[in-house]
């Protein structure tokens, strides 16, 4: 499966192979959802096959596809054959719906989702924003569930307080001014290790 997002639409592409050639074709799909205009700046899957992508505007999403059961419905028109459809996951909250340029004016910046990395053998999913906040959701001992755990964790504002406490800190540690306003530190990445590795 390749599913590839524009502007426009979030697609779900199948790949194929037959017996006479080696290299896979891509075919199209039923599964089709308006982007409703948001750039999805990463999309990552689930042992479970669930899509997530996280949006330009902050936001982390769920690509939702099943095929519908042979019904009455179905055979007469009244129910799509295919059900695509996108889940906002990310909770509800006024700054998510500001324009951004009146969130630059109230200095309320979420930041985007910089990345969504998904932990299969904890059945756990994070992101991070370019503001350098992590949140966690559950996913359920399923798989099949999304549960946000905790709340957002700023790894910056938690450095800057550590730093101010004092305590604890060893020789040549930096002073808690070096985390204040525009410090130009951001985490990079996010990678899972694996129970067996840890």
């Amino acid at each position: 499966m390749l599913v590839v997002a524009t502007q426009v639409d979030v697609v779900v592409l199948a790949l194929a192979t037959d017996d006479e050639t080696v290299a896979p074709r891509v075919q199209p799909t039923k599964f089709v959802v308006p982007s409703d205009g948001i750039t999805m700046t990463k999309i990552v899957g689930t042992q479970h096959g669930r899509i997530f992508m996280a949006g330009f505007d902050g936001n982390l999403y769920e690509l939702k596809y099943e095929r519908a059961d042979d019904s009455w419905g179905t055979y007469l028109g009244l129910q799509q054959p295919h059900k695509c459809r996108k889940v906002k996951h990310s909770p509800w909250g006024l700054v998510h719906v500001m324009p951004p340029f009146i969130r630059s004016v109230v200095a309320l910046d979420p930041g985007r989702l910089e990345d969504v990395v998904v932990d299969n053998w904890r059945s756990l999913l994070y992101t991070f924003s370019t503001t350098s906040v992590i949140e966690c959701y559950f996913l359920g001992s399923d798989g099949l569930s999304t549960r946000r755990v905790g709340s957002p964790f700023d790894l910056i504002r938690k450095a800057r307080e550590f730093l101010a406490r004092g305590t604890r800190a060893a020789p040549g540690t930096p002073d808690s001014s070096v985390f204040q306003g525009n410090h130009g530190m951001h985490i990079t990445g996010l990678f899972i290790v694996p129970p067996n590795e840890s």
